[in-house]
């Protein structure tokens, strides 16, 4: 993955990263939800990149170049013109698919690079992270486990009221289990089959989450990491609902409710010297959150629950609110699907009349805005609802 910093830069969002590196193959074929998530948010790259293009037949939108943005709208990729990409997740499977456009394979991450980030994704670095956290009262020290046949998965699931097994690699939601004291035939089925193909399930029990978030970082060479912000979001069951616009001060006001600052700041120290020993460049979000330990009767932190070798909606959340909010505007960035024609474009019309964007010195202050055009074909979207 690599740091958007040069004109000539192409900009992909390939939202099936996640499944890409689950299968394992280059001639991987992406399902056709997820192919059509990716064509209508080709466009999504604008708004956390300061330069470059999308490919994309819809024009950008007009306000974007009143909230100063510098990204580019191309219909189809010159091969000879750029000399970086930037992708949302790097794997063989997207750069497969550039090289076949014409894309010239040095200014590609290679085949090491895409290896090295399928192994870094595994959710036994998220357990080897975990591992190296400050010794706390306040910080979770029950660490996650690899269950490696069906013996261990009941040994393990009957050692907790509540439980949730976790696919090593899968995407955004889809790879987790919840489970009471016994498996079922289907959830052992799953197992099974994942433990065949990935050679683990990780186990871990269920906690009484009150707070979701993550910290960002960036490495712009091997030793150098660098911690970019907070990202607060909201989940379903382990699914993604939205993230909270708002700026990185505001974020820490809500941790501290529950956390001590010096807690924050140690475990964000680990997870840079954690990082800073990996021989990897780009971004990393390393989500985690606030639970209620009923049995010591206090808030803990789980400091290390996944790590995003990649581009994050966290990210993109961040950068918006950096870039194109005022200073004191808050709001939310929500992820919608229909799989009904016209439904989306009907409520954006209704949303653009009803709560129409206050642009104030060159950023929203308020108001609705879809970061992707909508037509009458749109099955996804993804929106921004600001208030001041």
């Amino acid at each position: 993955m690599y740091l958007c910093n040069m004109n000539k830069t192409l900009l992909r969002f390939n939202p099936d990263h996640d499944l890409a590196m689950a299968s394992n193959s280059a001639t991987y074929t992406m399902p056709t939800n997820t192919n059509k998530f990716t064509i209508d948010m080709a466009q999504l790259p604008i708004w956390w990149n300061d330069y470059g293009d999308v490919v994309d037949n819809e024009p950008l939108p007009l306000i974007y170049k009143k909230l100063n943005g510098k990204c580019n709208v191309v219909a189809n990729i010159d091969t000879n013109k750029y000399s970086n990409v930037v992708l949302w997740g790097t794997n063989k499977a997207e750069v497969f698919r550039l090289t076949r456009l014409g894309l010239n394979a040095s200014i590609l991450p290679n085949t090491q690079t895409c290896k090295q980030i399928q192994e870094l994704s595994h959710r036994k670095t998220a357990i080897e992270l975990h591992k190296t956290m400050p010794h706390s009262k306040y910080i979770l020290n029950q660490y996650a486990e690899l269950l490696r046949c069906e013996n261990d998965i009941n040994t393990f699931v009957k050692k907790h009221d509540d439980s949730v097994l976790k696919i090593p690699l899968s995407g955004s939601g889809q790879g987790i289990i919840w489970t009471r004291k016994q498996l079922t035939p289907h959830i052992i089925g799953r197992c099974n089959r994942v433990i065949k193909h990935q050679g683990y399930i990780v186990g871990e029990k269920r906690y009484n989450v009150i707070v979701n978030f993550a910290m960002l970082f960036t490495k712009t060479n091997i030793d150098n990491c660098k911690f970019y912000g907070y990202s607060l979001f909201k989940t379903n069951n382990g699914s993604y609902i939205s993230n909270v616009l708002i700026d990185n001060n505001s974020i820490e006001i809500e941790l501290v409710k529950y956390l001590n600052i010096q807690i924050l700041n140690d475990v964000r120290l680990a997870i840079i010297k954690f990082l800073e020993t990996i021989n990897y460049i780009g971004i990393i979000g390393v989500d985690m959150f606030i639970f209620y330990d009923t049995d010591n009767n206090t808030y803990k932190l789980h400091p290390a629950v996944e790590i995003n070798w990649r581009y994050t909606m966290g990210y993109l959340s961040h950068y918006f609110v950096e870039h194109f909010m005022c200073s004191n505007s808050t709001g939310n960035l929500f992820v919608d699907y229909t799989p009904n024609k016209n439904v989306l474009l009907q409520s954006h019309i209704e949303n653009t009349l009803s709560n129409p964007l206050h642009i104030v010195n060159g950023k929203i202050k308020s108001g609705y805005l879809s970061l992707c055009p909508i037509n009458k074909n749109s099955n996804y979207r993804i929106r921004v609802q600001i208030t001041n």
